[in-house]
């Protein structure tokens, strides 16, 4: 008959107060913990019995079974130790069982007898000793089993599963109570605070992320509060800052160390991987994503730590990938359109280290990676060249808009544009050729030469690019002779598109959407000077020509962008201006030499009017996407 139906059968008895101990302490007369199940009924292996001691107190029942009070989840050293206890128990009962079968069969009296003294005169301490003297001879690798078994138990994995530390996908996958019960349970409230001190002693200096009274101050009384059987209201964020920090001090800590706090070998190399995991996991469940709390910010701190050791980052290739990755989405973030306006809000920018120059067939997690110089042209070479013309975009906004004065910002365009000029310095194989001379036959099969194709993409969206940079000075340098070489410039990088784009070039390198919207630049830059530019029937024929051959060329796309169909709209009307224009647009005096003359000074400030929208911002705005309510244009 068990224990639990022979205390169902005991009278009840009347007491004057009320009896708060369990059971087995009240009768033994032991302190106890007043928690259900408490420490010693753990120790003796018998949480699932443990209750408070039932007394009739004035008429009405107290304590009883253990429904009645609420019953608090053991923590995870609590659950081992009564674990062992009752695999102690389990052992003498089976070499009892036998001891007692080779009794009957008579080949072992001597050895009963030997263990029935011991049983019956030792007493339970002298049994203890001798189970535990035998659980040490089986050495630790019990102990590692039974610690898988026990976090495989709660984490729902299995013995192989927590050998390998593998992270399992639907570990802690609801935020929900049974969750945060589970994550008490795995705190070590025994060596909690030792490993907690030490990491405020040897490794707080790395990150310095958290106030160590406060930290202490408050884990103290956390833990106390958990070794009383109390639920605490900690949450998911905190829970990732504490196993952080405990995985990070167990890695460091030295081996003697940790075993005098009472681990064994194998808990000391599976445990900081477990704790690493849990943080991680812990950090999901908290939202860091969406809500950055300061516990969260203060794990993501802390982890990369020991990320290393537990190969976080993934392996050499998935390093790569995900820093080209990054750097695809900054040059798209910085090259658009909107974002190389001067007034363009600029987000505070998170930079990565860039991709390494390096073939993917060198690319592997078992050797080092070693990044070739840029001369050397790798898969990645476009790429970091793109990345730099980001980068200088990126750093023209800021350094525009801090200056005040025209001759300021006159000044930070040229700089821009010396920049500009050195971007191919380090990387001559990827810098467009004037005598480039592109052929259409290539092997379908074979390897591809891709470096003529980059050099025709590098020749078209350089002249497009320089635009960008001068055109904040396009519209003075029409009525300021100081600002004439910003209308040189724009007008020399246009014609330079329309050399490259009068190149024979194969079908696949005319399908780039870029290559198109940036021959609408340039048509707009020599549609622009065609209007308003020096009066000279020679220039104005030679300006009505390539106006016209960027139409033609713009036409013989099959299939027109939204870019291309606007720009052909805007295009024609300018063009139709110019050809019905039947004398000058001005008197010739009117307009200044190219070159300003000597003994001027700057403007102090930029006028209102300075960065008026014009026709060329008329094309970059958001309307340029949506097709103008008028007629097609003439084909």
């Amino acid at each position: 008959m068990s224990q639990s139906s022979e205390a169902s059968r005991r009278p009840v008895r009347t007491s004057q107060r009320e009896v708060k101990s369990c059971g087995f302490c009240y009768r033994r007369k032991l302190k106890c913990d007043k928690v259900y199940p408490c420490s010693r009924c753990l120790a003796r292996g018998l949480g699932d019995l443990c209750e408070r001691e039932t007394v009739i107190v004035n008429g009405r029942i107290t304590g009883g079974g253990p429904d009645r009070p609420s019953r608090r989840q053991p923590t995870l050293a609590q659950v081992m130790e009564e674990n062992k206890t009752l695999h102690r128990k389990v052992s003498t009962q089976e070499k009892v069982i036998r001891s007692l079968l080779d009794q009957v069969e008579g080949r072992a009296s001597g050895a009963l007898g030997g263990m029935q003294e011991v049983d019956e005169s030792a007493g339970p301490s002298s049994r203890a000793s001798s189970v535990d003297a035998e659980e040490k001879e089986r050495g630790d690798d019990g102990r590692a089993e039974y610690l898988a078994s026990v976090v495989g138990q709660v984490y729902g994995l299995s013995a192989g599963e927590m050998a390998a530390g593998q992270q399992q996908p639907h570990l802690f996958t609801q935020p929900d109570a049974h969750t945060l019960d589970s994550l008490r349970m795995l705190v070590p409230t025994d060596i909690s605070s030792a490993l907690v001190r030490h990491h405020c002693n040897f490794l707080h200096w790395i990150h310095t992320v958290f106030h160590i009274p406060t930290f202490l101050d408050h884990h103290d009384r956390w833990i106390e509060d958990l070794r009383k059987g109390g639920r605490s209201n900690a949450t998911y964020d905190y829970y990732a800052l504490y196993f952080a920090v405990i995985a990070c001090s167990l890695y460091f800590m030295d081996e003697q160390l940790a075993q005098e706090l009472g681990m064994s070998r194998e808990s000391i190399q599976t445990l900081p991987k477990f704790w690493f995991d849990t943080s991680l996991n812990c950090l999901q469940l908290a939202g860091f994503m969406t809500y950055p709390t300061l516990p969260v910010l203060q794990a993501i701190c802390v982890l990369p730590t020991i990320a290393h050791a537990f190969e976080l980052w993934g392996g050499n290739v998935k390093s790569q990938i995900m820093r080209r990755i990054w750097w695809c989405l900054m040059i798209a973030d910085c090259l658009t359109p909107g974002a190389q306006h001067p007034y363009h809000l600029q987000y505070p920018s998170a930079w990565t280290s860039p991709p390494a120059n390096v073939e993917d067939v060198d690319l592997s997690d078992n050797g080092l990676v070693v990044s070739r110089p840029l001369s050397d042209v790798t898969c990645v070479s476009h790429l970091l060249i793109m990345g730099r013309l980001a980068n200088l975009f990126r750093d023209f906004t800021p350094a525009f808009t801090s200056k005040q004065s025209a001759s300021s910002r006159f000044r930070v365009v040229k700089d821009f544009n010396d920049r500009m000029d050195r971007l191919f310095d380090d990387c001559p194989e990827l810098r467009p050729r004037d005598d480039e001379i592109y052929t259409s036959e290539y092997a379908i099969t074979g390897p591809f030469d891709w470096r003529p194709w980059a050099r025709y993409l590098w020749a078209t969206a350089i002249p497009a690019m320089r635009i960008q940079i001068w055109r904040w000075h396009l519209g003075r340098s029409y009525s300021d002779p100081r600002f004439a070489e910003a209308r040189e410039v724009c007008v020399a990088a246009a014609r330079a598109m329309i050399r490259v784009r009068s190149k024979a070039i194969p079908i696949m390198f005319q399908k780039n959407w870029h290559v198109s919207s940036h021959t609408v630049i340039c048509g707009m830059i020599l549609a622009n000077e065609l209007l308003h530019g020096p009066v000279d029937p020679t220039t104005s024929q030679q300006l009505q020509s390539e106006v016209q051959e960027i139409l033609d060329l713009l036409r013989e796309d099959s299939r027109p962008n939204a870019m291309v169909q606007r720009g052909l709209i805007i295009l024609d009307q300018m063009l139709a201006e110019a050809m019905a224009t039947t004398t000058s647009v001005g008197d010739p005096g009117n307009y200044a030499d190219s070159h300003p003359p000597s003994g001027f000074t700057w403007p102090g400030s930029d006028s209102a009017g300075d960065f008026q929208l014009g026709l060329f911002d008329m094309l970059l705005n958001s309307n340029a996407w949506s097709m103008p309510g008028m007629d097609p244009a003439p084909q």
